[in-house]
């Protein structure tokens, strides 16, 4: 068996092993109702036919020959109708039972394998995470994990097959071995044909799965910008590329049942010849023509049960290439962490010749750096655009560890400190501001554990959010909404900031944080963070110089590299530093 169903079997039926016994059980006590139908059938014949040969097979039931006979023949007949309503019945009822259990298993296996995936995308590496498509990933959390949960309705299906086949051929050994050695290699001819069919299943599948997920992932990345999609007037271009992308989509999946539909009309025209076959074969062997009527019987009734095998195959096949995916993300491994408790920072963190390279790119984002970040003073990092200031702060909150060097905290490198550790104790605001929660209160509480309403309204004034908040009906019980795009971006960028001072953490990340607010608003803010100087380690990545005047110390960057480094008056008593040059276009640009 393939090594995706196996990992998919051991990782979610183990949880289910009552469920899915059950569920087998339940089928196969269906196949047995049948097959006790079918031998009814045979004692029914054998009394039509008056046939010896079909009684001595059933010798329990064979007596019916010296019963009947004297036996009313309206009686005899009404009986065999009363037992097989009985059977349909109680076939009915255990049909029901089997196809809930199988709903129900399905859909807790669907729920179990969205809540793994989940969980796994949050605890997995970042790399991996910020490189994949938000569209592919949604498409298989939600999209792909309901195919999972038809595998195993499946599986169970394909053993309930199996099992039904087993029996039908201990019959049919039992009516005539001759007639079924003809049969099973002609049933065997039959599978390798349909193995062949199932393959171009399979590979049609995954061509399909594919264009599903660009679908989902168009579909995603257009809504989320569509404001630039609007401004920019390319409505009829996306337009055009999404339902170039859809139309795709949908020819993969017409192959894909286009190969799957052809399976069973072909197994009908190669079963059509193995009738005549056998009808053949017993002619010239002189086979009693109730044993050829008996077996044909038998044989005509093991078809659904075939069909079904050839079904399951089919939809394993198409299963697979899904499976496959599902078990990729599964595997993907968890963000490294070390095992070191971290109690708080002592003395400094440092970087030594650190150089970081995102997967993908061929330029360093970060090369041979080395600088101190002090403890309780306010380090800013300025620089060009794409000069790696970002990728600092991405590094000092452990989204990413060094491709080269290292990065140590009181002489300890960072990678042996328990990641959750190193993260309780750090607050960040970008100025991408996303905002988690239902409403402003939640959203500037998100991350705290223990938190009371005065201590929001605290961070929400040092953030400067109180002056809109203070206009809205419901203040900071205002609805979010979908990631807070009711709101301007400098008041997410204010409540983003709220949510980072009301973490309280010791090291505070602040990357161009206010990028979109105006000077007074910018002033006002500094001074709140001004008032944590000497109590919080602060890092600032700087967008404009003004807002690192009180810095402690200035870090320049340039192509990933350190250039300069030292305080804000060193730097601008060297009229021929970059930080020099930096602030005077900045302050020519102010004055005009």
């Amino acid at each position: 068996m393939n090594r995706a169903y196996l990992y998919f079997l051991r990782a979610f039926l183990r949880p289910h092993l009552w469920a899915f016994p059950t569920l087998v059980m339940l089928g196969v006590a269906s196949a047995a109702v049948e097959g006790i139908g079918v031998a009814i059938l045979v004692p029914l014949i054998s009394y039509l036919f008056r046939s010896p040969d079909v009684a001595v097979v059933f010798p329990l039931l064979g007596r019916a020959n010296d019963i009947w006979p004297t036996a009313n023949h309206t009686t005899v007949l009404l009986s065999f109708l009363f037992g097989i309503l009985l059977l349909f019945a109680s076939k009915a009822v255990i049909q029901y039972l089997y196809s809930f259990v199988a709903l129900i298993i399905s859909k807790k296996i669907v729920l179990d394998l969205r809540a793994s995936l989940f969980d796994r995308l949050l605890r997995a590496d970042y790399q991996f995470v910020s490189s994949s498509s938000s569209g592919r990933m949604f498409n298989i959390v939600q999209g792909e994990t309901w195919l999972a949960g038809e595998f195993v309705v499946a599986v169970a299906k394909g053993i309930v097959s199996l099992f039904s086949i087993t029996a039908f051929c201990v019959i049919l050994f039992l009516l005539s071995p001759r007639l079924t050695v003809v049969s099973l290699a002609g049933l065997t001819l039959i599978g390798v044909v349909t193995i062949v069919l199932t393959r171009r299943v399979r590979r049609r599948a995954a061509v399909a799965k594919e264009t599903s997920a660009e679908l989902s992932s168009r579909l995603i990345e257009s809504l989320e910008a569509l404001k630039v999609i609007r401004l920019f007037s390319r409505e009829k271009r996306e337009y055009r590329s999404f339902v170039n992308i859809a139309a795709r989509d949908r020819v993969a999946s017409v192959d894909v049942e286009k190969a799957a539909a052809i399976i069973g009309p072909i197994t009908e025209v190669l079963f059509a010849p193995l009738l005549l076959v056998i009808v053949a074969y017993s002619w010239s062997m002189g086979i009693p023509a109730g044993t050829l009527v008996a077996f044909l019987v038998l044989l005509y009734r093991l078809q659904p049960h075939v069909r079904m095998l050839n079904h399951v195959r089919v939809e394993l096949s198409r299963a697979l290439p899904t499976l496959d995916h599902i078990r990729d993300v599964l595997q993907k491994p968890e963000e490294p962490s070390g095992s070191r408790a971290f109690n708080g920072l002592a003395r400094s963190i440092r970087f030594e010749n650190v150089s970081f390279t995102y997967v993908g790119s061929d330029t360093a984002a970060i090369c041979d750096a080395s600088f101190e970040i002090v403890k309780d003073r306010l380090t800013a990092f300025v620089g060009s655009s794409g000069s790696g200031k970002s990728t600092v702060a991405a590094l000092l909150c452990r989204f990413f560890d060094p491709t080269r060097g290292t990065m140590s905290v009181d002489e300890v490198d960072v990678r042996s400190i328990r990641l959750t550790d190193w993260r309780e104790r750090i607050a960040f605001a970008g100025q991408d501001a996303e905002l988690l929660g239902d409403t402003i209160l939640d959203v500037i509480s998100y991350g705290a554990e223990d938190w009371d309403r005065d201590s929001v309204q605290d961070a929400a004034r040092a953030a400067q959010v109180h002056e809109f908040v203070a206009h809205l009906p419901d203040g900071l019980d205002t609805p979010v909404r979908r990631r807070g795009h009711r709101f301007s971006v400098g008041q997410r960028q204010r409540i983003a900031i709220a949510r980072a001072l009301r973490k309280n953490s010791e090291i505070l990340i602040l990357d161009e944080a206010t990028s979109a607010l105006d000077a007074a608003l910018q002033t006002a803010i500094e001074a709140s963070i001004n008032e944590l100087r000497g109590k919080r380690t602060i890092v600032v990545i700087a967008h404009r110089l003004s807002t690192i005047q009180s810095a402690d110390h200035v870090i320049v960057l340039h192509q990933g590299r350190v250039i300069e480094q030292g305080s804000p008056r060193e730097l601008l008593s060297d009229k021929d530093s970059s930080f020099y040059h930096m602030w005077k276009l900045e302050h020519a640009g102010a004055s005009r």
